[in-house]
């Protein structure tokens, strides 16, 4: 397990770069999102999918959200209907997840896409930003902690965890302590908005 440190303040894009070669190649990485340290890999690779389920201890049956860049970049993978759209323009970026229905004949685990429905959010945070469009491909995105643990905001506590454990991701950006954020709100479009998950973003139902 490397550990790569990374000033949030001055992203440099070495390590990015080095992010994004291990992505390609299938490793998993966990990295300071707009709260909590989170874990992603290649959505299109079923084997880095199938590993995070392994190193969270988490049931197959819990699928995971994606991180991308933009709406722009979302809409090449799932359908946004006009009541999406508005809801995307005005929380976007932000800590909201949205599920929506998966475009046909996208190339992605099968993991991250359950009964044909696929959960994206659009981040504030700088360097998630930056990864996202250098890879040109959304990223999974799960809180770095064993299921049913609490959410890691310290980078020492994250290596502590992960030191011991059977399963390892294979970098660490470690960004040091991370502001403690409350988790997305998730929301679905079913006959209006359906609250998935409380959170942040207050949207009416």
């Amino acid at each position: 397990m490397e550990i790569r440190e990374l000033d949030k303040k001055n992203i440099d894009n070495k390590i990015i770069d080095h992010a994004v070669r291990i992505l390609k190649r299938g490793g998993v990485i966990v990295y300071p999102t707009d709260s909590s340290y989170g874990l992603g890999c290649d959505p299109e690779k079923t084997k880095s999918v199938k590993r995070i389920y392994k190193i969270k201890n988490r049931p197959a049956s819990e699928p995971f959200l994606m991180i991308a860049s933009s709406a722009a970049m979302v809409v090449k993978y799932a359908k946004f209907s006009k009541e999406a759209s508005a809801v995307a323009a005005r929380h976007w970026p932000g800590p909201l997840t949205m599920v929506l229905e998966a475009k046909p004949g996208i190339r992605l685990a099968k993991q991250v896409v359950k009964r044909g429905k696929i959960a994206f959010r659009v981040p504030k945070d700088k360097f998630l930003i930056k990864l996202v469009k250098k890879i040109k491909k959304p990223i999974v995105s799960t809180s770095a902690n064993i299921s049913g643990n609490t959410s890691i905001y310290n980078s020492k506590e994250l290596v502590k965890v992960f030191a011991g454990a059977k399963f390892k991701p294979d970098l660490v950006i470690s960004a040091g302590i991370l502001p403690r954020r409350r988790p997305s709100t998730i929301i679905e479009f079913k006959n209006g908005v359906k609250i998935l998950r409380s959170g942040p973003i207050r949207l009416k139902v």
